[in-house]
């Protein structure tokens, strides 16, 4: 008979239960129709393998889903012991993820094609030329794309390697109107 992933993780995850200390009864991780999911929360452990994916450290990745240092750890904990199961079961939820996108945008294009032949409600009329002259501006900052692109590397990367600028430092070089 062959196992499920969800058969696979049960099983270990109940072992693992069984093999911890009194203090480490309480479940840390656990099944839900979401997944595996960090007990108390809604974060599974797919949406800390997206931090990792991307090479987040870990006190990033507590902050950003306010989760508490025993969370946490307990979520990477598992992660590195059921390694190989939880990359299996994360390349799905990818897959997944991706299909229902797909999904969504063809369903919303549709919706969209639809919406831009309906005709505008009455009095709406100034708003909108309003809104066509914005657009029709020049953007006032004319910064090219490559170099914003470029800054916004650079700070992800000092963010990821915890480096900090002092608050001091960080309006030199910018007018301020």
């Amino acid at each position: 008979m062959e196992l499920s992933f969800d058969d696979i993780i049960k099983d270990k995850f109940i072992i693992n239960l069984k093999m911890t200390s009194p203090s480490n009864q309480q479940k840390a991780i656990g099944i839900t129709e979401r997944g595996l999911t960090i007990t108390g929360t809604r974060i599974t452990i797919y949406d800390i393998m997206d931090y990792l994916t991307a090479q987040y450290p870990p006190h990033f990745i507590r902050s950003m889903l306010s989760l508490t240092d025993e969370q946490l750890q307990a979520a990477l904990s598992y992660i590195e012991a059921h390694r190989p199961e939880v990359e299996a079961e994360y390349q799905t939820v990818l897959q997944e993820a991706e299909a229902l996108q797909k999904y969504w945008e063809a369903q919303n294009s549709t919706l969209f094609a639809r919406i831009a032949t309906t005709p505008t409600k009455p009095g709406t009329e100034a708003i909108r030329a309003k809104l066509q002259r914005a657009k029709a501006q020049p953007d006032p900052d004319n910064t090219p794309v490559e170099e914003i692109k470029a800054s916004l590397r650079r700070a992800l990367q000092e963010a990821k390697s915890e480096q900090r600028i002092p608050l001091s430092q960080m309006w030199e070089g910018i007018d301020v109107e």
